[in-house]
Parts: structure tokens; C-alpha cells; sequence
């Protein structure tokens, strides 16, 4: 595989129409891989985290919480974005703000492009052992309602079912399972 491609795409200009403070929406104009002038619209995101964290008796933890752009409850793996810190630092910051849990071994994996048709947005995967609970957390200021510990065969269940549908939680329980399975 030739890492020397030519980048079919041109960037003419770029202008930021719209700043949440949480994500900004990026007008480019391009020179599409047809040759021809073209728009296109960039979700803008810092760098996301992922995290499997694996409790003392091989059990996943698992969140759930209502989702309102899909109006729907979520299972989840503990996840969100980076703030000001380093990527890591947002990893134990997440588990921690959405389980309690703090983790004494940490394998960094593999990165994912989390929606590379319209977003920028890197994620982080990260395999947490060892947790032990805190006593704290943040899970209500997120809407987190519970957590739980779940096997890989009901987590897979769940995920055949459609009970677990969250699609970038599933990738990144997908590259623990091929982490261990390497094994």
C-alpha cells in the first residue's frame, strides 16, 4: 500500500460558520476529486476518548443513558471529549466522572476516525484493569443513570439484540477484543 498518494482533494479557503464552544461547523471551499468547485461542511471536534474498563472479575462496565439527538437509552462504554488536558489525562478523567472507577493498568490502542464523513474528530481507545472505586464521580451531571458490570457474552448479546447499539462504543470493545484475543 502506497503511503505516496495524491490527495484528491483541494482546500480553496476555509471560514468557521458556527462555534458552540463544544463543536464548531467549518465551511470549506474545495476542489472536488472530479476537478470541480465544491462545499464542504467539517464537524470540528476535539480529540474524543474511549474506554473498556474491565472490572476484578473480567466484567465490562457499562453506562447507560438517554441520548437526546436519537431520543433514545444508551448503553455505553465510559467515553467523551478532551478538554485542555493531554489524552490520557482525559481518559482516567472520563472513567472516572462517569463510573467512580479509577484503573491501575492502562493499554492505549489503535485510533479511530469517529465520523470521517463529516467530522474531524479523533478517538482515543483505551483497555482500563484493575478499577477500584473512588467513592465520587459525576455520572448525574451527564445524565449517566447507572453503570454495571456485564460478561463479553452478554455484552455481545446485547449488542446482537440492539439493546447496545452505540456504534463507536462497539468499534472500540471490538479492538479490546482483538487486543486480547492477540493475545
Amino acid at each position: 500500500m502506497s503511503t505516496e498518494q495524491k490527495i484528491p482533494w483541494q482546500t480553496k479557503s476555509q471560514e468557521i460558520v458556527l462555534d458552540t464552544g463544544f463543536y464548531q461547523i467549518r465551511r470549506d471551499e474545495v476542489i472536488t476529486p472530479s476537478g470541480a468547485d465544491g462545499v464542504y461542511n467539517v464537524i470540528v471536534n476535539k480529540p474524543s476518548v474511549f474506554i473498556v474498563p474491565v472490572d476484578p472479575e473480567g466484567k465490562i462496565v457499562l453506562i447507560r443513558q438517554y441520548r437526546y439527538p436519537t431520543q433514545m437509552w444508551s448503553w455505553e462504554i465510559p467515553a467523551g471529549g478532551s478538554e485542555k488536558e493531554g489524552i490520557f489525562e482525559a481518559a482516567k478523567r472520563e472513567l472516572w466522572e462517569e463510573t467512580g472507577c479509577s484503573a491501575q493498568e492502562w493499554v492505549k490502542l489503535p485510533d479511530m476516525q469517529a465520523y470521517n464523513g463529516a467530522s474531524s474528530q479523533m478517538a482515543h481507545v483505551y483497555y482500563a484493569t484493575g478499577l477500584y472505586q473512588t467513592g465520587q464521580d459525576e455520572k448525574e451531571e451527564d445524565g449517566i443513570v447507572e453503570y454495571q458490570s456485564f460478561t463479553w457474552a452478554e455484552v455481545l448479546k446485547m449488542i446482537e439484540s440492539g439493546e447496545f447499539s452505540d456504534a463507536q462504543s462497539i468499534a472500540a470493545l471490538w479492538k479490546v477484543k482483538l487486543y486480547l484475543d492477540s493475545k
